[in-house]
């Protein structure tokens, strides 16, 4: 690294620029195990989501709960256990393979969608379909970059409806 030479083109630094934007975004979604103690994991994935502009829709409520304009939710900031997970939205979100371990153990989830995630491949599949939804139904991988191979991994989800 030190014999090469420095390369301090616009096109490089733009590279440079954008990869230490991905690594600060990998790292700010990691799980963090204090959250889902003090949360649970089904607030803890609510405030995740939430928080990078998806949606989610609790158990018995018939509205998807989003962030407004600023950025803010009204949600409990301790565990309650009338919040159950039933279904989220991830549409459209830069979402990594690291930030799919805060979306575990949510036990009421029957629906899931990851519609044009474009960081979302066969990898971070393999990860969601071993994350442990007993009543998973609906899973939404359209316009992301899934491939063929990567479908073998659904078998770990009977719930679904094809």
């Amino acid at each position: 690294m030190m014999q090469k030479p420095i390369n301090l083109s616009p096109s490089a630094i733009k590279e440079w620029w954008r990869k230490r934007n991905e690594r600060v975004e990998k790292h700010m979604q990691q799980f963090i195990q204090e959250r889902h103690e003090i949360l649970g994991p089904e607030l803890a994935a609510a405030h995740f989501l939430l928080y990078r502009g998806g949606a989610v829709k609790f158990l018995h409520e018939r509205n998807w709960l989003r962030a407004n304009e600023d950025g803010e939710f009204n949600l409990p900031n301790k565990y309650h256990p009338a919040f159950k997970v039933e279904a989220l939205r991830c549409d459209n979100m830069v979402l990594y393979y690291e930030g799919l371990e805060n979306l575990f153990n949510l036990q009421e989830l029957k629906f899931l969608s990851f519609h044009n995630v474009q960081t979302f491949d066969d990898w971070c599949l393999d990860r969601v379909s071993g994350s442990g939804y007993p009543k998973l139904e609906v899973l939404d991988i359209s316009s992301t970059s899934c491939s063929v191979n990567g479908l073998s991994c659904l078998y770990r989800i009977p719930t679904l409806n094809f």
